[in-house]
């Protein structure tokens, strides 16, 4: 009689995985500053945020902070962007900026100069909350041909604030000279009010 042992033996798998180590950036750069100064982010960095194999970038761009000129050269994506109230960031011409992750707009601008493309991955959904934006003024700008703010990722605008003022104030939004602003995805928007 022949009698086989089978034994069950496990083999160790082996997998390289690569994890994005995420770095919070804070803008502390003067109104008109540049993006690729080192010196205006806390913790500083070299060239300014961008994100590369194995680190992610978090980016906040606080309240009141004037306008901030995205001057990099190279096509430029970061993990996420928080921007805050009057706060502008501008791209030059032909710039290139993506937000690959997560975005959060309470109140600050976008504005992109011919040949500049500011996108947001599709995939992420957002509201944009320009409640906060009481003086109104320009919100969304692309002017110039090829200029883009692809904001497929929009899906409603926040619009309503009160701005106590005897005089009408506008939130505007606007595509000049060949500037093109996608908002295809956009569902709702909640108007201002006058109390």
């Amino acid at each position: 009689q022949l009698v086989i042992a089978l034994v069950a033996t496990t083999m160790p798998i082996l997998a390289t995985m690569t994890l994005a180590v995420p770095v919070q950036v804070n803008w502390v750069g003067p109104n008109n500053g540049t993006w690729s100064t080192a010196a205006n982010w806390s913790p500083t960095i070299s060239g300014g945020p961008a994100d590369v194999s194995g680190v992610e970038f978090l980016v906040t761009i606080g309240d009141n902070k004037g306008t901030i000129q995205f001057d990099r050269t190279t096509s430029t994506s970061i993990s996420s962007l928080n921007l805050g109230i009057n706060s502008l960031l501008q791209l030059q011409t032909n710039r290139n900026l993506t937000v690959s992750n997560q975005i959060g707009i309470n109140s600050g601008r976008l504005a992109t100069s011919a040949g500049a493309v500011f996108s947001i991955n599709p995939a992420i959904t957002f509201t944009y909350n320009t409640s906060s934006a009481t003086g109104g003024g320009t919100m969304l700008s692309a002017s110039g041909a090829g200029s883009q703010l692809d904001l497929r990722a929009m899906t409603s605008i926040n619009a309503g604030f009160d701005d106590n003022a005897a005089t009408d104030r506008k939130q505007t939004v606007t595509a000049t000279t060949g500037g093109m602003i996608d908002l295809r995805n956009v569902q709702t928007i909640t108007s201002p009010v006058e109390s």
